[in-house]
């Protein structure tokens, strides 16, 4: 029995930015790749619910990097049964206001992005206070583990995929 592990990628980003990662994952570990290309974050999440349903998947490790890791978080969180574990790697919704809006091009822009960012529907937080729980304490998923990678300055499935796909595997195998 394979055990299934959902790859989501960053913003802006096709699933193929994980090809060194899937070429890493030891065998029994089965990865799936939405594609979010192009996507609000609100469609991600929905995007991504719909995969899981589509392709029937239950208790699966959610691995995701940057704006790929909330979207995961967002999914876990609103579907706390369907997650076994949790991989953020690099999760761009820690990012304190001013300081994620350096990622954002023009200044009437950056104020959209900082409403959007208040307006997510988590359950009763903003995006990035939910996400620090998630990290934090695992709060609203007791029956997952949640693992965080720190912040490198390149992102994990370029700089260093096999170290990825083993903090994966081992999720994905526990």
């Amino acid at each position: 029995m394979s055990a299934d592990v959902v790859l989501v990628s960053p913003s802006g980003r096709h699933p193929d930015c994980w090809t060194q990662v899937v070429q890493a994952l030891p065998n029994g570990v089965k990865p799936w790749l939405p594609s979010t290309f192009g996507l609000s974050f609100k469609e991600q999440v929905a995007a991504v619910e719909r995969f899981l349903d589509k392709n029937e998947l239950r208790r699966v490790v959610l691995a995701g990097h940057g704006t790929g890791a909330d979207v995961v978080a967002t999914v876990a969180v609103r579907s706390p049964g369907r997650v076994r574990a949790l991989v953020l790697s690099h999760p761009a919704g820690i990012l304190p206001g001013r300081a994620g809006l350096r990622f954002v091009p023009a200044f009437g822009e950056r104020r959209k992005a900082l409403k959007l960012l208040a307006d997510i529907d988590w359950p009763g937080k903003p995006l990035p206070e939910r996400t620090l729980a998630l990290l934090v304490d695992g709060q609203g998923l007791e029956d997952a583990s949640v693992t965080a990678l720190p912040r490198g300055e390149r992102p994990y499935f370029d700089a260093d995929p096999a170290r990825l796909a083993g903090i994966i595997a081992r999720e994905a195998t526990a």
